[in-house]
């Protein structure tokens, strides 16, 4: 009798919570369930990227980070717009991630700290500097965001990147739970104390007196790498800072906290080659401090351009596939193929609009920079001279910053197999490589070779005249 009655009690219990799941079930159904689409929409607008494409088209689309417009040229299944990157077979926006392993453009993570108004009276004081450029909010876009250190995900990384770097002196003057990268402690406690400790030693953090401005895929990797083997250069947190184009709303302090330690006979150093097409930072540039100098990189601009396409592609390529970049199969011929529908318009003419184009035309950016700043302000180095021997460059780049002799002939080697200049005795002997090479590289047709050699002609030359330069490539 016990049994049948325990039975009994189970059937009626699976019968009440049947019919109960039947009735939430339907509810949801008849209101409308999110589905996978609108869970992936939703993520998208998470990240800061939203915006609609239009099928072959160029449309402006609305960057919810920094409230910039940036224009979108979609052609061959990806876009080129320097900060997002556009799945070609549904058109959703994604955000871009750079390859470079100095690179620190992707976000992570970390517990938010607790504001410590000790710390930001003092940080204040740390970042106070005599000739600090005037900075005008670009196109009318508003103010300044609010941005504090605990706010900001990448801080964490920024400070994580400086504690790895940091000088046998220095660390031994931080006590040995802020060297941990715990949750535990305030990251602007660690910061504050990991500031004192340079500062005792005579180092602190500066807008940048020498940036490299680009051009993208013409050196600006290998000129970084060299030119901060001098002992009074000293470089930018993470490779490239990107303030002006992506994070100039979060203001000149977090500028500032991008810039290495240096002491006061030294030089902090930047690099960001988007900024040589922008229009931004001549602008906001309007009382630079009194040294401030740039070093622009060129090469051939057809080869820029192809260059540029193949890490475009690539970047593209990676965010699809992820790991299975091994079942990538593609074609010289097939990267050509796609590169002439970036290049060229439906006539068959040199699309001008096209960023990758765009880009290669130095004449026309570099006259924008002549506007602002006098001709003495800038170093020009063509990537042909670098490659072969890049000792002759680097004096020159000591005279035009105003360094003390250090570069020595003897320090300096050709690499065959990597068809570059390398150096001695220092613990990466090469500059990396910002393309890994994953795809081919595009061989498009002689036809469309010659017309963009024709295209860039008149800009090659005025470019000469403006620089005071003889480019081999300028008289293809």
């Amino acid at each position: 009798m016990t049994k049948f009655c325990s039975k009994k009690v189970l059937i009626i219990c699976l019968c009440f919570t049947t019919i109960l799941a039947s009735l939430l079930i339907g509810k949801n159904l008849y209101q409308g369930t999110p589905t996978f689409q609108n869970a992936f929409t939703n993520k998208l607008s998470d990240d800061g990227d939203a915006g609609e494409m239009h099928q072959g088209g160029r449309r402006q689309i609305q960057d919810n980070e920094n409230n910039l417009r940036l224009d979108i040229i979609r052609h061959g299944g990806f876009a080129n717009d320097g900060t997002n990157i556009v799945q070609g077979e549904t058109g959703e926006l994604v955000p871009r991630q750079e390859i470079d392993e100095n690179d620190d453009s992707s976000e992570a993570s970390f517990p938010k700290a607790t504001k410590n108004k000790e710390m930001e009276d003092d940080l204040a004081k740390i970042t106070k500097q005599d000739e600090a450029p005037r900075i005008i909010p670009p196109n009318n876009n508003g103010p300044f965001q609010k941005w504090t250190l605990e706010s900001d995900p990448r801080v964490p990384r920024i400070l994580a990147k400086m504690m790895s770097s940091m000088p046998k002196e220095v660390r031994q003057d931080i006590p040995q739970e802020y060297l941990q990268m715990g949750p535990r402690k305030y990251l602007g406690t660690r910061f504050k104390v990991v500031s004192d400790a340079y500062k005792k030693h005579g180092m602190t953090q500066r807008l940048p007196e020498v940036i490299s401005i680009g051009v993208k895929k013409s050196g600006t990797n290998a000129v970084g790498f060299f030119v901060t083997q001098h002992p009074q250069i000293v470089h930018s947190v993470g490779n490239e800072v990107h303030f002006f184009d992506r994070n100039y709303q979060k203001g000149l302090e977090y500028y500032r906290i991008r810039m290495g330690f240096a002491k006061e006979d030294q030089f902090c150093f930047e690099k960001t080659p988007k900024y040589f097409v922008r229009r931004m930072p001549q602008a906001d540039l309007v009382r630079p401090p009194k040294n401030i100098k740039f070093v622009l990189s060129v090469r051939d601009p057809v080869k820029r351009a192809l260059s540029d396409f193949r890490h475009e592609r690539e970047l593209y390529v990676r965010r699809k596939m992820g790991r299975n970049l091994g079942r990538v199969k593609s074609s010289p011929e097939d990267e050509g193929k796609i590169f002439e529908q970036q290049v060229l318009d439906e006539h068959g003419n040199v699309n001008a609009s096209n960023m990758i184009v765009d880009t290669s035309y130095y004449a026309k950016h570099f006259k924008h920079w002549l506007e602002y700043f006098p001709r003495d302000r800038f170093l020009v180095i063509n990537l042909d001279s670098l490659e072969k021997d890049a000792f002759p460059m680097l004096k020159k780049f000591e005279q035009f910053v105003g360094l003390d002799p250090y570069f020595k002939e003897s320090m300096f080697y050709y690499d065959s197999a990597r068809h570059g200049t390398c150096m001695h005795g220092t613990s990466r002997s090469c500059p990396p490589k910002s393309t890994p090479g994953v795809l081919p590289k595009a061989e498009p047709s002689d036809a469309t070779l010659k017309k963009l050699y024709e295209f860039y002609r008149p800009s090659n030359k005025e470019f000469m005249q403006l620089t005071g330069h003889d480019f081999a490539w300028a008289r293809l």
